[in-house]
């Protein structure tokens, strides 16, 4: 059988499983009325049963980015929590790491960065016994470890299970979109019943005017930037694509975010750079200028109803009222890490600090929690320099790599077109991180791991592209960099 052919059966493979999948989300999304923690653990277990069955791990680590892009509220949630908690994201993640451990067994393929990970895991591991002999709850310090240490493990398994399964950039595109999709639906079904996303998940703490949360914009800014870069070389669908990226500006608008926004903003400008295109230039410029317009309008209803809790959380003192709970969570962060920078506290850390609050900013309260709102420092107090620097490194890495695998003409292939999406929403997932808490919840962690190895599968099969192309330096057809630099010239 062909490539080709394999490439066209592996996609009619996957329409069923698509299809019921998306099926099955929908009803969940329709009948309770958002997708109810225990349905999705359902649906997840009957695809992880049938395709163990079929041995399609590689399909399963695709439903799995669907599911974590899509659903990330949702499998963030418990299973159970005695004696320890599961997560709904469990139920995905374990399947994925034992397919991944039997496979590198019979192959005997070593993937990459796995001494990497290697110094991680065994890091983590110290870091886990210092923080519970330093008097950290046990299973407080297991849960960072399972964050810090075996979440990001699918990275390998994706490069494990994706590289002998090959999958087509139709298939993955497919499924970005149809993660965005589902995001559409539920913010859709918010604005329709005017209930925020906290509604669902936080008895008594519903937000009516955040109709996206900042966990599921990822999965939706992935698919946008894949979206513009169809605008930017697709002539015959262009329009389609305006329409899609346009829809999902709409529903980022919606999340009364700021900082989605500005991770939008800036996660289309390194999609920009990264692909080298001129018309991508021209839109990041034309972003900014609708965030501008945005402000004025939100200022402008501001003056004619003040009142209006669509744009109350956008005054002054509700600004300040946010930044003096970081600024007390980040100054706490920075004084227990200046206490023991080298390991930090160990594995398990609970965080307290006090913050000014009140109608006159008068009160003093205490907040108690794990979440820090800032993911470097909670790293930092966590793992000090040492496990901080062992997890920054590896993504270093990973960014060095595809940023090699996109250098010359290989920038305007499907497959790099694919990898700088990767790279712009992995930009865009720590520039949420360093405000909200997101690599350390379960689902996110999880698909921009999956997102990090699914591009790292993709960059290797660029590299091997190169090598067996690779013409004398005199017959490169040049680029249109070279080009100008030779008129300027």
């Amino acid at each position: 059988m062909t490539a080709a052919a394999k490439g066209t059966a592996g996609q009619a493979d996957l329409r069923p499983w698509l299809g019921a999948f998306l099926l099955l989300i929908a009803l969940e999304v329709l009948l309770a009325p958002f997708a109810s923690p225990m349905g999705i653990a359902a649906v997840l277990w009957l695809c992880t049963a049938a395709l163990i069955v079929e041995r399609r791990f590689g399909l399963w680590t695709l439903l799995t980015m669907l599911a974590c892009l899509s659903l990330p509220q949702a499998l963030a949630a418990y299973v159970t929590r005695v004696p320890f908690g599961i997560f709904v994201a469990d139920l995905a993640v374990i399947p994925l790491l034992a397919a991944a451990v039997v496979r590198v067994l019979r192959t005997r393929v070593i993937p990459p960065y796995l001494l990497h990970f290697v110094a991680i895991v065994a890091a983590g591991v110290a870091l886990t016994a210092y923080g519970v002999l330093g008097d950290n709850a046990f299973f407080d310090a297991v849960g960072v470890f399972r964050r810090i240490c075996v979440y990001p493990l699918v990275f390998l398994a994706a490069v494990v299970l994706l590289q002998t399964t090959a999958p087509s950039l139709v298939t993955l595109e497919r499924m970005v979109l149809a993660a965005a999709g589902v995001i559409g639906l539920i913010v859709a079904w918010r604005l329709v019943t005017g209930q925020g996303y906290a509604h669902e998940y936080m008895e008594g703490l519903g937000v009516p005017d955040r109709y996206l949360s900042h966990l599921e914009s990822v999965g939706l800014i992935f698919a946008m930037i894949l979206g513009l870069g169809h605008v930017a070389t697709d002539r015959q669908y262009k329009g389609r694509w305006l329409v899609f990226v346009g829809l999902g500006l709409v529903c980022l608008v919606a999340s009364n975010y700021r900082t989605v926004w500005l991770a939008f903003v800036i996660a289309a400008t390194v999609w920009a750079w990264t692909s080298d295109q001129s018309s991508g230039r021209l839109m990041v410029i034309g972003f900014i200028a609708l965030g501008l317009a945005i402000g004025i309008a939100t200022l402008v209803v501001w003056q004619v109803d003040p009142t209006s809790l669509a744009v109350e959380r956008f005054s002054v003192d509700n600004l300040r009222r946010g930044m003096n709970w970081r600024w007390g969570s980040w100054t706490r962060a920075v004084e227990v890490f200046l206490e023991s920078p080298i390991f930090g506290t160990g594995f398990g850390y609970r965080h307290e600090f006090e913050y000014v609050t009140g109608r006159n900013f008068d009160v003093v309260h205490m907040s108690r929690g794990h979440t820090i709102h800032n993911d470097l420092l909670w790293l930092l107090v966590n793992g000090g320099v040492v496990g901080t620097g062992l997890v920054l490194t590896l993504h270093l890495r990973w960014w060095g790599r595809c940023l090699r695998a996109l250098s010359g003409f290989n920038r305007q292939t499907p497959e790099a077109r694919f990898i700088s999406a990767a790279l712009a929403t992995h930009v865009a997932a720590i520039m949420l991180s360093m405000f909200q808490p997101f690599f350390s919840s379960p689902a996110p962690v999880v698909a921009i791991h999956l997102i990090m190895g699914i591009a790292l599968v993709l960059a290797i099969r660029l590299e091997r592209q190169a090598q067996r192309v690779s013409l004398p330096q005199d017959r490169v057809v040049p680029t249109t960099r070279s080009i100008a630099g030779a008129r300027t010239a």
